[in-house]
């Protein structure tokens, strides 16, 4: 009896050869993912990860989402959500942007990544190399037309005559309307002067003397 306990104590522990240590060998499985293009991509460009949510045939439903969230310095993931194919298969598809430029032609990798589901293994999804450009060269080439600083391209001037012929046309008019009115007020204040009472009294004041 006391042989038989310390054999099956041995097995626990994993200490007999040839036998394997207490441990859940399927609580892992390998996703089946759709991965985005390799190589091209520059700063604000959009990775798509689908993630086929199945496993051995059986549909599988994930605790919870990966949230929206910057992963590294050079990616962003944005709100992941479910979408159902046209057999039926539901996928997790998770976009990736890349937020900064290289400044020059570099690898990354979007992140690996763990998605645990309710009834069965979790999936694995490996990190994903990619490579990725910045928008433009360092230094330019220095030869020819490639410069690094182009001259200003010159505009073609506008055709002003038209503007300018009504801009004279509009000036015109207002100095006729500014001398009308200067003569109108002109003729207003002889004639007042003439015609009015206190106007006519005044004119008599002024040629009495001072005595009278």
């Amino acid at each position: 009896m006391r042989v038989r306990a310390v054999r099956a104590l041995a097995l626990c522990a994993g200490l007999v050869p040839g036998a394997a240590p207490a441990q859940d060998t399927a609580a892992t499985a390998a996703a089946t993912v759709e991965q985005p293009r390799s190589f091209g991509h520059v700063l604000g460009d959009v990775l798509t990860q689908r993630v086929l949510l199945e496993h051995a045939g059986r549909p599988l439903t994930p605790r919870s989402l990966p949230t929206a969230a910057r992963v590294d310095l050079w990616f962003e993931r944005r709100p992941a959500r479910v979408e159902t194919d046209a057999q039926g298969r539901r996928w997790l598809v998770l976009d990736y942007q890349l937020m900064n430029a290289p400044r020059a032609l570099s690898a990354v990798a979007l992140p690996a990544l763990r998605l645990a589901s309710r009834s069965g293994p979790t999936l694995a999804l490996p990190a994903w190399p990619v490579s990725i450009a910045p928008l433009t060269p360092a230094q330019a080439f220095g030869t020819g037309d490639l410069q690094p600083l182009r001259p200003d391209r010159p505009i073609a001037p506008l055709p002003t005559a038209a503007i300018e012929r009504q801009a004279w046309l509009a000036l015109a008019a207002l100095l006729g309307v500014l001398l009308a009115w200067m003569a109108w007020c002109v003729w207003r204040n002889t004639w007042e002067a003439r015609r009015l009472p206190f106007a006519q009294a005044w004119r008599a004041l002024r040629r009495i003397d001072d005595p009278a």
